[in-house]
């Protein structure tokens, strides 16, 4: 991508979560003394320049270092993903836009930047991981808008099914390997036990 063409990319990361298995804020929960969601903001730098952060209604964000994003609350209450991923759409300032779980610490720069490029002209750019599409590691247009409103208001909230809706490009694991050969980027943390795990890796990518 060109610098033009990278200066217009937003990015929304799903925070709103209510965390029950890790039973604490995932957002603020640290990861190597860290806020896990500074870690996935870290992963978006010279990737987008516009960042919105879905909360929930009274959810206080951590402290972050150096980062001008902009807070977002769910427009429509109990919608799950999906309703996070409408707001994140509507608040974003361009046409592609990046959506992360903030749980993904590990997310490969590499893939978003040629998800960004396999866009092109379709809705949606989504990997595929032993079959599963991954809605929440993947980049959107605003074409998405409407057809998410709609099965909101339908209460289909699965955010899979949502990808029917749209002109989808399914990035296949022979694509995304290469990039991320271990798969890291589709780590998500939701237990202590994940948060384990996540602690380890990040002391090998440290070592290394």
């Amino acid at each position: 991508m060109t610098d033009l063409n990278r200066a217009e990319v937003s990015a929304v990361v799903l925070a709103g979560g209510q965390s029950r298995r890790l039973g604490q804020d995932k957002a603020s929960a640290l990861l190597g003394g860290v806020p896990l969601l500074q870690h996935v903001l870290d992963r978006l730098n010279g990737v987008a320049t516009d960042i919105s952060v879905v909360c929930r209604p009274g959810q206080v964000l951590p402290a972050l270092d150096g980062k001008e994003v902009t807070s977002v609350f769910d427009r429509y209450a109990g919608a799950g993903p999906l309703g996070g991923l409408y707001a994140g759409l509507e608040t974003a300032l361009y046409q592609r836009v990046i959506a992360l779980g903030c749980d993904t610490p590990f997310v490969s720069p590499a893939l978003l930047r040629r998800l960004l490029e396999r866009i092109s002209d379709h809705d949606a750019a989504v990997p595929v991981v032993c079959g599963q599409p991954q809605p929440l590691c993947a980049v959107y247009t605003k074409a998405a808008l409407r057809p998410a409103r709609a099965r909101i208001e339908a209460g289909k909230l699965r955010l899979t099914d949502l990808l029917d809706d749209l002109d989808t490009y399914l990035m296949v694991e022979a694509e995304w390997r290469p990039i991320d050969p271990e798969g890291l980027s589709f780590t998500n943390l939701n237990t202590a036990a994940d948060f384990e795990r996540a602690e380890r890796l990040l002391g090998s990518e440290t070592r290394g």
